[in-house]
């Protein structure tokens, strides 16, 4: 394909064919993509300040729009909801909401894992998740760092990290023009 945009698109047909066609892209390989990661990312940063306006919203509108059954809630009746915190306990698991305090205080790994099962992420191996739990591994044992730091290690790299694909996968890969130049097939 030409451009960015044009490989974006075909990727998200690819996806939504029926049955699904797996694309390789070097977009469809960042963790930080992910819509399961960023639902991780955003509980971490709701966990982190509760009383946060945007991180309420954002942890809330990615589990309505990707997790929840309720997921065809309208973005205004969401918006309502992530204003007000009492509304925000009731839409969000109660694992999640109720163990705040318990949450806060695991180290991040453990905090990861624990996320994974309040948002019941793990029905089947999911490389995104996987990466993202060895991620927080990693700089837990390279930086000693709390929650605080990974969250501004995340937003300012973090995010950019991207899984390790098997050499041979059975997928479709896109590449633009100025990506393949000087390769032959």
């Amino acid at each position: 394909v030409r451009a960015n945009k044009q490989a974006k698109t075909w990727a998200e047909n690819l996806a939504k064919a029926d049955p699904p066609i797996p694309v390789l892209s070097s977009n469809s390989l960042i963790i930080g993509q992910s819509p399961k990661v960023q639902l991780l990312v955003h509980a971490m940063q709701y966990l982190y300040d509760p009383t946060d306006d945007l991180a309420r919203a954002t942890v809330l509108n990615d589990y309505y729009c990707y997790f929840s059954p309720d997921g065809e809630q309208d973005p205004a009746t969401r918006f309502r909801t992530a204003r007000d915190p009492e509304l925000t306990e009731k839409a969000l698991p109660e694992a999640l909401t109720r163990q705040q305090a318990y949450l806060q205080k695991l180290p991040l790994y453990d905090l990861g894992e624990a996320l994974i099962r309040i948002f019941d992420l793990s029905h089947r191996y999911d490389a995104y998740l996987q990466r993202f739990l060895d991620l927080l591994l990693d700089y837990a044992r390279q930086r000693q760092g709390d929650l605080d730091q990974f969250l501004d290690w995340w937003e300012e790299k973090g995010y950019k990290e991207t899984i390790q694909v098997p050499a041979g996968a059975n997928a479709v890969r896109i590449e633009t023009v100025h990506q393949t130049k000087g390769l032959e097939f």
